[in-house]
C-alpha cells in the first residue's frame, strides 16, 4: 500500500504525534509499504527522506492562499496514495483547536484515496469546574470536528483508548482501538551507565527506584497522591527514590514541592530533566517501577506509560480522579496499577515489584494498523 500520513508537525523530539507518525511509518516501510509524511503546521519548510520515508514539512500551509495550497495538493495527488491517514490532534492545526481550515484543505484532496483518522485527542470536554470561555470553546470544537469528520467520510477510524472510543460511538462515529507504542526505543542494557547518573546519593536499605518520565498533568492531585504513596511505603517498610527524567514543561514548581516532601520523609529525589532517549531507556531499565500522573482510565493514551511498560516496569497510575464517570473496562495489562487500588495490592507492589523483559510493541501495533487498512 501507499500510505500518506498527515499531521501538524514533524519536529523531531518536540512533537509527540509527529514522533509517533515517524516511527509508525518506518515500521510500515519495513513491511514493504511506501510512506509519505506531510506536516501542515510545522516550524520549517523543507523536504527530505530518511529511513525510506519521504517527508514534506510545511510551515502554516493552512493559513496561505488557496493557490499555494493547490501546489501541495498537486504534489500529493501525483504521489497517488491508497490511503490518507490523518493523525489528529485539533490543537496541532490551530492555536484554539478549530479545524475548519484543516478540513477545507483535506476536502480539496482527490477522493481517489481512502481516508483514515487516528484520534490522538478529541475536543475540550466539559468538567465540573471549568471557565465559561473553555466550555464554549470545547462545544465549538466538538461541533466543528464532528461535522467535518462526517463530511470527510473516513473509511476507518482509530483511537488509543476505551474512553475516546466510547465518546466517538456516542457521536455516531465508528472507531477501533489501536494501542500506542512507547516513545523511547529500548537501548542495550548498561546498568553502570544508569548508576553513574544516580551516584550522588547512596542507596538506602529496601529502597525502590521510581522513575517518573516527562511532563505530569497540570490537574494532577499531586499532594494527595504523594501522601498516599508515603503511607503505602511506610506500610511496605520501604524507602522510595523518585527520579524525574525528560522534559517537563511548566513542572518546576511541582517538582520543588515533591523534593520538599521527599526530604521531609527521608526519601531521595533526583530531577534529571531532559536527557537523550538512550539515557532515559537505561534509567527505565535500572528502575524498580514507574509512575505517571494519568488516571488508569486514560493511561493507554500516554506514550510515557507505554514506554515504561515496554521497558518491563510495573507502572503506578497516580491520577486519583477519573476522566469520565462512565464505567470503562480496566486495561488488561497486569503490570498496570492505580493509586486507588486496595492497600494490600499496592503494598505488595512496593515490596516486590515484578519486572518483565523489555519488549517493544511497535511491530505488533504496525501490523494491526496495516491489517485494519488492508482491502
Amino acid at each position: 500500500m501507499r500510505l500518506l500520513f498527515i499531521c501538524g508537525s514533524l519536529d523531531p523530539g518536540r512533537d509527540g504525534v509527529g514522533d509517533y507518525t515517524r516511527q509508525l511509518a518506518r515500521a510500515c516501510v519495513e513491511r514493504g509499504h511506501s510512506c509519505l509524511l506531510v506536516s501542515l503546521c510545522d516550524v520549517v519548510d523543507e523536504e527530505s527522506k530518511t529511513d525510506g520515508v519521504q517527508l514534506i514539512r510545511r510551515r502554516n500551509i493552512l493559513n496561505t492562499p488557496t493557490k499555494h495550497q493547490a501546489v501541495l495538493h498537486t504534489e500529493l495527488s501525483q504521489w497517488d496514495p491508497d490511503w490518507y491517514s490523518l493523525q489528529f490532534v485539533c490543537f496541532a492545526f490551530h492555536p484554539k483547536g478549530l479545524v475548519h481550515a484543516l478540513f477545507s484543505f483535506l476536502n480539496n484532496l482527490p477522493r481517489t484515496a481512502k481516508r483514515h483518522v487516528m484520534f490522538h485527542e478529541l475536543w475540550i470536554r466539559q468538567a465540573p469546574v471549568m471557565p465559561l470561555k473553555l466550555r464554549t470553546l470545547g462545544l465549538l470544537q466538538r461541533r466543528q470536528i464532528l461535522s467535518s469528520v462526517r463530511r470527510w467520510q473516513p473509511q476507518q477510524c482509530h483511537t488509543s483508548n476505551a474512553l475516546y472510543n466510547a465518546i466517538l460511538s456516542d457521536n455516531k462515529i465508528a472507531s477501533k482501538e489501536l494501542p500506542l507504542f512507547g516513545n523511547i526505543p529500548i537501548a542495550t542494557a548498561s546498568p553502570d551507565s544508569a548508576s553513574a547518573l544516580l551516584s550522588k546519593h547512596t542507596s538506602a536499605t529496601q529502597e525502590r527506584i521510581v522513575i517518573v518520565p516527562f511532563s505530569q498533568l497540570d490537574r494532577w492531585e499531586m499532594h494527595d497522591a504523594m501522601e498516599r504513596l508515603h503511607q503505602l511505603a511506610n506500610a511496605a517498610d520501604v524507602s522510595l527514590r523518585l527520579v524525574q527524567v525528560g522534559m517537563d514543561r511548566n513542572g518546576e514548581s511541582r517538582w520543588q514541592q515533591i523534593t520538599n516532601l521527599c526530604e521531609q520523609w527521608g526519601w531521595q529525589c533526583d530531577q534529571l530533566g531532559a536527557q537523550d532517549s538512550a539515557t532515559i531507556s537505561q534509567l527505565m531499565q535500572h528502575a524498580d517501577l514507574g509512575m505517571n500522573s494519568a488516571h488508569i482510565q486514560m493511561c493507554q493514551k500516554s506514550g510515557a506509560v507505554l514506554s515504561m511498560l515496554e521497558h518491563g516496569l510495573p507502572v503506578l497510575c497516580a491520577g486519583m480522579t477519573p476522566e469520565s464517570r462512565r464505567e470503562l473496562p480496566r486495561p488488561e495489562d497486569t503490570s498496570l496499577f492505580s493509586i486507588n487500588d486496595d492497600d494490600s495490592t499496592l503494598i505488595d507492589l512496593l515490596q516486590t515489584p515484578e519486572k518483565r523483559a523489555p519488549e517493544s510493541s511497535l511491530t505488533k501495533v504496525a501490523q494491526q494498523f496495516l491489517t485494519d487498512l488492508a482491502p
